[in-house]
């Protein structure tokens, strides 16, 4: 039952995250900005974090940061997608913004992965929710999503005693997940 519920969750995240309209997403060539949250305007995911700045929060070589026309969702790659890869879905609108943290908050009663077995992270922008390895944030009418995969780290945890790892690796990416999200708050 619980998987299905956790599945269920993950079928949203898409839906919260999706494009209401046909905008062009508009690149900074000049490196990172801070962007304005108005409802309406195509904002580009990847100006939140840049890929030099992910390669230094997670120690992974991130060779590319790049988001499809129209996508709200910046996909970050190493060299060898197996080792780490990254994704950043965001949105300016302040009702999908909200649909992100509620639906990441349906995953807390489901997983406790924070020190302390915590969900919701303070000090974080006006609402920030973990949960499934994955980090929520809301400031305004903007959100984010930040989910790192690192299968190498990960398969190196479970392997560890007594299920010591697994939380272990909660533990680090969530710190990695607040160093990114404090860059991108910057960014908003």
């Amino acid at each position: 039952m619980k998987l299905m519920i956790l599945l269920v969750t993950f079928a949203l995240i898409p839906v919260a995250c999706t494009s209401r309209g046909g905008e062009a997403v508009q690149r900074s060539t000049s490196g990172p900005e801070k962007l304005s949250a108005q409802p309406g305007r195509k904002h580009d995911p990847c100006s939140l974090v840049t890929k030099e700045e992910m390669s230094q929060v997670t120690g992974e070589q991130f060779t590319d940061a790049s988001a499809e026309k129209n996508s709200r969702t910046c996909t970050y790659m190493t060299a060898d997608p197996s080792v780490a890869s990254a994704a950043i879905s965001s949105t300016w609108d302040g009702d999908e913004s909200r649909a992100m943290i509620a639906t990441m908050k349906a995953g807390e009663d489901l997983t406790k992965m924070t020190p302390s077995g915590e969900a919701t992270i303070p000090g974080l922008g006006d609402q920030a929710s973990f949960a499934t390895y994955a980090l929520t944030v809301r400031k305004g009418d903007a959100a984010f999503m930040i989910r790192l995969n690192l299968p190498t780290r990960l398969s190196r945890a479970m392997r560890q005693e007594g299920g010591k790892g697994a939380q272990q690796y909660a533990d680090d990416i969530l710190a990695m997940d607040k160093a990114l999200a404090t860059k991108a708050l910057t960014r908003l």
